[in-house]
């Protein structure tokens, strides 16, 4: 059906049974319609209205399943353009893919060890990649030829990320220390130190002045003065190590979830004070997203369940319910309508954040989904096995 339909009227309409692939469907009201068991493989639904709607047994097919890693996927990377998706794995190398033909564009060798991490800059003609030999490699996207390789670290990297002007590079060790590094010279400009064991997470701030680290065998979060080098302040609040931080999309929130922990914490960036302490979940927090606008934040549990909440009150606004299993990653798509969640129970499930209803299941993993990501354009997805996949 790939017709356009845009700017048509289809309240209460009951469709079942069917095939809408490839239809573009902008701006469509929809408002009150029964779906069941309907394909809507590349259908364009952008700007809809989906009030009030019953679909179920939705299917979306994957455009392009990437076969080439031969171990464990362990990261994924979209270029900033949205043409080049990287990848990282257990078998020592980095791929780069055409990510409108799922076509391999490249293997990248180097990597005498699994590469835990890998980051496109900002301007997309470097990727930086990190893993278990210590080594962290800077590579020309457009020659693939390794630029530079950065050394310092004495135990094996977890996460490397660039600045958002893509002068820094930031890494994180199991060294329990944070480097960063001078792109334009390629030397360490700063060596930041933990008292915990290791990262299991860092992120810039939006302005990229600061850096927020969070370690498994340390509750608290810190945050560093990326020109000065120096820890700025530390907040405490968690009774357990910290897994996941995020800041807000204007830089003035940060939110934490502990790893044992069933709560997390909203923290003002400013003040250092906590903001609110958001209980909801009945297990482990394993994700946590803040919607495009902030005003939303999205967590998947070891409990089966999303939370989405209000950022602005930190009251939990609705429990989206249906995997059956862990929910190990959640993400907002870029216009902020959709949320995508990946799960132990191999799905990915597709959400309306506005109407809060299941828009589509994607079954098809042969093991739990670690990670999921929405392209630039918004349409598409993506996930990947995280190290529980074994083959290609």
């Amino acid at each position: 059906m790939q017709v356009d339909l845009r700017y048509q009227f289809f309240e209460d309409i009951q469709i079942q049974n069917t095939s809408l692939i490839g239809a573009n469907l902008m701006r469509c009201n929809f408002n009150g319609s029964i779906f069941d068991n309907v394909d809507m493989s590349g259908t364009n639904l952008n700007e809809s209205q989906l009030f009030n709607c019953n679909w179920k047994n939705m299917k979306i097919h994957e455009l392009n399943e990437l076969g080439g890693h031969t171990k464990a996927v362990r990261s994924i990377c979209f270029s900033p353009d949205g043409t080049t998706l990287g990848s990282g794995s257990d078998d020592n190398s980095i791929r780069l893919w055409d990510v409108k033909t799922g076509q391999q564009k490249a293997k990248l060798d180097g990597h005498t060890s699994i590469v835990y991490s890998v980051c496109f800059s900002p301007d997309g003609t470097n990727l930086a990649s990190g893993g278990k030999n210590n080594y962290i490699y800077l590579w020309d996207v457009k020659t693939r030829k390794i630029k530079a390789k950065l050394d310092g670290h004495t135990n094996q990297i977890e996460s490397v990320y660039f600045s958002p002007d893509g002068s820094t590079l930031a890494s994180g060790s199991k060294d329990k220390s944070i480097r960063l590094w001078d792109i334009r010279t390629r030397q360490q400009k700063n060596k930041l130190i933990s008292f915990g064991d290791g990262f299991n997470s860092i992120c810039f701030s939006p302005d990229g002045t600061t850096l927020a680290s969070a370690g498994s065998r340390d509750d608290s979060i810190r945050l560093w003065d990326i020109k000065k080098g120096k820890q700025k302040t530390r907040f405490e609040g968690h009774s357990y190590g910290v897994n996941s931080i995020s800041f807000s999309p204007d830089g003035t929130l940060l939110v934490s979830a502990s790893i044992y922990g069933n709560s997390m914490r909203l923290w003002n960036v400013k003040t250092g004070k906590i903001k609110a302490k958001l209980y909801g979940h009945t297990d482990y927090v394993q994700s946590v997203c803040f919607s495009p606008d902030g005003t939303i934040l999205g967590s998947g549990s070891k409990d089966q369940s999303i939370c989405l909440w209000n950022v602005k009150t930190g009251q939990l606004k609705v429990r989206l319910e249906g995997h059956s299993d862990t929910v190990f990653s959640v993400c907002f798509s870029p216009d902020g309508t959709k949320l995508a969640s990946g799960s132990e129970d191999k799905s990915i499930r597709l959400w309306d954040a506005r109407t809060i209803k299941l828009k589509a299941q994607q079954d098809g993993h042969n093991n739990s989904v670690q990670s999921v990501c929405f392209f630039p354009n918004v349409r598409i997805s993506l996930s990947f096995y995280g190290m529980l996949r074994q083959d290609n």
